[in-house]
C-alpha cells in the first residue's frame, strides 16, 4: 500500500485518489484504518490459537483495532456534509505528509509531494492552514475513541463508554502498573 501511494500507477485508481480527486480520499483513509483494524483483530485470532495465550498482549491489539476503527468512522461519519468529510480526508493527507516527512527528512521528493499535493487541494477549493482544513483538524486516537463510544456512564471519571474502554486498553498498552495488576 505505502508502495501504491508513494508511486501511483498513471491511470490507476490510487493516482486518481491522490493526484486528481481530494473528493475521495477520506474514503481511501477509512479503507486503509478498516484494513489495519482487521489486520489486528486476525492477529488477535492467532493469539487466541496459541497454546498459552498471553494476558496483557491481546489488550494492545484490540486497542489498535479500536482506534483503527474509530479513525474509519470519523472519516466516513453520515452526520457531516460532503465537503467536510472531504476536508478530512484532506487532514489525514496532510498529517500523513508530515509524518513521511519527519521520517524520510526534507528531501527533493518530499518537496515535491507536498507541492502536488498542495497544488491539487487548491484546485479543488482548500486549503491547510496549521494543520486544519475546513475547521477539520486531525484527531488522536484518544478523542477518536471518547467520540466514537460517547455513551455515558455514571461511574468512574472517564465519563463515557469510549473514556473507560480506551483507558483500559492504554492501561495494558503502556504497562501501567495499575492496569496490569488489575484481576
Amino acid at each position: 500500500l505505502n508502495r501504491c501511494i508513494a508511486a501511483p500507477v498513471a491511470g490507476s485508481e490510487v493516482e486518481s485518489c491522490l493526484l486528481k480527486d481530494p473528493d475521495g480520499w477520506w474514503l481511501m483513509y477509512s479503507h486503509s484504518s478498516l484494513y489495519v483494524g482487521i489486520d489486528h483483530l486476525t492477529a488477535l485470532v492467532a493469539l487466541w490459537a496459541a497454546p498459552a495465550i498471553p494476558h496483557s498482549a491481546g489488550y494492545t491489539v484490540i486497542r489498535g483495532a479500536a482506534e483503527a476503527a474509530a479513525r474509519a468512522c470519523w472519516l466516513v461519519d453520515p452526520s457531516v456534509a460532503s465537503r467536510d468529510r472531504t476536508a478530512r480526508g484532506i487532514v489525514e493527507a496532510a498529517y500523513d505528509l508530515g509524518c513521511m516527512t519527519r521520517v524520510e527528512g526534507d528531501t527533493e521528493s518530499m518537496r515535491q509531494r507536498k507541492t502536488v499535493f498542495e497544488t491539487t487541494i487548491a484546485r479543488a477549493g482548500f486549503a491547510v492552514d496549521r494543520g486544519a482544513c475546513e475547521n477539520q483538524k486531525h484527531p488522536g486516537p484518544t478523542s477518536l475513541m471518547h467520540w466514537l463510544l460517547s455513551a455515558p456512564i455514571t461511574s468512574g471519571a472517564t465519563r463515557t463508554t469510549g473514556g473507560l474502554a480506551y483507558t483500559l486498553l492504554s492501561g495494558y498498552a503502556h504497562a501501567e502498573t495499575w492496569a496490569t495488576l488489575m484481576d
